[in-house]
């Protein structure tokens, strides 16, 4: 499992429960998805050639962009989105392309320096991923 296939799987799950049940509509927002590779320390540079490791861990942060509004709306737009998508990993962690989730938490919505031009404001979505094992009972 390589970080585009993390970033990859990560981005189609979080499409899925992109959507507002109460408007049936996704959230007006931009996303970026990084994936980073969890390697003990001193051994952190890997080959190109490195085969993938079944017990790799990575951190991956999913970042919501908003376009500028009243900061008590955004506030309560960003702590839904959170909630649902926790929600939607305790009733199953495993996601598309056999990686399995864990919720580590959110942070925002926040104004970014480097954020799109008309969507100042970010949530951070952190999770941890892992290859998945078999679906549980």
């Amino acid at each position: 499992m390589e970080h585009v296939d993390v970033e990859s799987a990560v981005r189609e799950w979080l499409d899925a429960y992109s959507i507002n049940p109460a408007t049936g509509a996704p959230p007006d927002s931009l996303l970026g998805v990084v994936a980073q590779r969890i390697a003990p320390f001193g051994q952190a540079a890997l080959p190109a050639d490195a085969p993938a490791s079944p017990e790799a861990q990575w951190l991956v942060t999913a970042t919501l962009f908003f376009p500028e509004e009243d900061e008590a709306e955004l506030h309560t737009k960003a702590a839904r989105i959170a909630e649902r998508l926790q929600e939607a990993l305790a009733a199953d962690p495993l996601i598309g392309g056999g990686v399995e989730l864990e919720w580590r938490g959110s942070d925002g919505p926040r104004v970014r320096l480097d954020a799109p031009a008309g969507y100042p404001a970010a949530l951070h979505v952190l999770l941890t991923a892992r290859p998945g094992a078999a679906r549980r009972a």
